[in-house]
């Protein structure tokens, strides 16, 4: 008996035993899960979405992630969304405003866009993946409306919570019908709008998107082959055209925000040397110490004067020139800011494109002259070969948008250049950019209609001034036609 009692006491003890180390077991491993779901969800949670900012320069989304929308008027902004976290997760925007008639909405929809469900954003890293996004504000009322924007995070396969008060944001289809402007100039409210498309507006200006690192730069240009562009400031002998709308760095001094960036409609005169100094055989392409830089800047035609001007294909050769009546005004003058502009070079590329030429010219790539820098700082030069290549952009001419630079066939020949306004088949034209495999070459407009640059600087070519406007300037009447043209203030 007392055996038979024995075991059945280490029996139960064992029976004990066995039921507390499952117990406690189970306790672990729920409170293991627990803590990996909590931990889990926290981290989920507590993503670094990203701050949402602009990337207008003008900042116009506040630190509290705030914009006001003038009543009756439509704001493009772009925001930018990056999963921080080490895991995937899903992301969406939202916005708050007392407003209420207000619409806000993606510019383009697709895939790219957040569904109302949101969209998850993988994994990529140490870092997760980004996604950038342009959001079109239209305030329809008559009085503004500020819009607060949030965003939410959370795990891929759990639905978003969002404030009570708060709307998700919705795909758009830009129609291009609303009728926008920038410096009192009229531009199409749609990116990438086709210019042979019914509803663009042929006589406006274009948005170009340039993808930066850490922002798009948003230019605003004339394309096609006339637009209602034209210019008349007092005193000046010739029109003027108005190449777009631009925020380029600026000079020490000198304001920042978007200018008006003209080109004088007639050529001048003569024909200039871009340089004839004796520092190389066939003239030097540093602009900094250019003979027509200095023309331009400091000689006869910034001082409206009769006198010398240095030109010629003879090292050191002058000619008189008088510029008297076709100088720059003491009027424009005034209204002339004081940029930074872009000096970088590249070798020859045969068929090098439009977009191609623009990142060769803000490059770090010196011309081969001897003293050449990057930028240079100063209030008159000349166009860009990118100036003249997005006069072709978005259906206007795709040979010559997409293959600038001279090549095999001549694809941007003269039926197809001169379907841009920028074009003249009579005469070449001297742009900015320098060559860099070379001291002596300068890229420059053909009349042949693509960009070329087997041509020595010292060489006598077409010359139009080109200036930007002062940031407070903006355009208060006309209508840009050679009989109406726009009239600034």
């Amino acid at each position: 008996m007392y055996k038979i009692k024995n075991f059945l006491n280490k029996r139960n003890s064992f029976l004990v035993v066995m039921t507390l180390t499952i117990f406690l077991v189970c306790i672990v491993n729920a409170s293991y899960a627990f803590f990996t779901a909590t931990a889990e969800r926290k981290g989920a949670l507590n993503i670094v979405s990203g701050n949402l900012y602009s990337l207008i320069s003008s900042g116009d989304l506040n630190d509290n992630k705030q914009i006001t929308i003038n009543g009756n008027s439509t704001k493009t902004i772009d925001v930018k969304l990056t999963n921080a976290n080490g895991i995937d997760a899903k992301f969406n925007f939202y916005y708050i405003t007392n407003a209420s008639d207000v619409e806000i909405g993606y510019t383009k929809a697709g895939d790219d866009c957040p569904s109302s469900e949101g969209i998850v954003l993988p994994k990529n890293g140490d870092k997760g993946d980004s996604k950038s996004y342009v959001i079109q504000i239209k305030n329809n009322s008559a009085s503004d409306a500020t819009i607060t924007f949030g965003s939410k995070a959370g795990l891929s396969n759990l639905a978003l919570e969002f404030p009570g008060d708060g709307h998700v944001i919705s795909p758009v289809v830009c129609n291009n019908t609303s009728e926008e402007t920038i410096k009192g100039l009229p531009y199409n409210s749609c990116e990438d709008v086709d210019y042979n498309n019914e509803s663009a507006n042929k006589n406006a200006m274009f948005i170009v998107r340039h993808k930066g690192e850490e922002k798009d730069v948003i230019d605003y240009r004339y394309i096609g082959d006339n637009p209602n562009n034209y210019v008349q400031i007092d005193g000046e002998s010739s029109k003027w055209r108005i190449i777009g709308v631009f925020d380029d760095p600026v000079a020490d001094g000198e304001t920042s925000g978007k200018k008006i960036k003209l080109i004088r409609d007639e050529i001048l005169p003569d024909n200039y040397s871009w340089d004839n100094t004796t520092e190389t055989n066939y003239g030097s392409n540093n602009w900094n110490s250019a003979t027509l830089q200095k023309i331009l800047n400091s000689g006869p035609y910034w001082n409206k004067e009769n006198g010398t001007c240095a030109s010629g294909t003879t090292l050191g050769a002058t000619k008189s020139c008088d510029f008297s009546t076709t100088g720059l005004s003491s009027t424009l003058k005034e209204m002339i800011a004081n940029m930074k502009w872009y000096l970088g070079a590249g070798p020859w590329l045969e068929n090098r494109s439009t977009e191609a030429f623009y990142t060769l010219e803000r490059g770090s790539t010196k011309a081969g002259a001897s003293g050449s820098t990057t930028t240079w700082d100063g209030k008159v030069a000349l166009m860009y070969p990118s100036d003249y290549g997005y006069t072709y952009a978005n259906g206007v001419s795709t040979a010559c948008y997409n293959t600038l630079a001279n090549g095999s066939g001549n694809k941007c020949n003269q039926t197809e250049a001169a379907k841009g306004w920028l074009a003249n088949t009579s005469k070449h034209q001297w742009t900015l950019a320098p060559y860099s495999a070379d001291a002596n070459y300068v890229f420059y407009v053909s009349t042949n209609g693509y960009v070329n640059n087997n041509n020595n600087a010292w060489l006598e070519y077409e010359v139009r001034p080109v200036v930007y406007l002062k940031s407070d300037i903006s355009i208060t009447g006309g209508s840009g036609t050679q009989d109406s043209p726009y009239i600034i203030s």
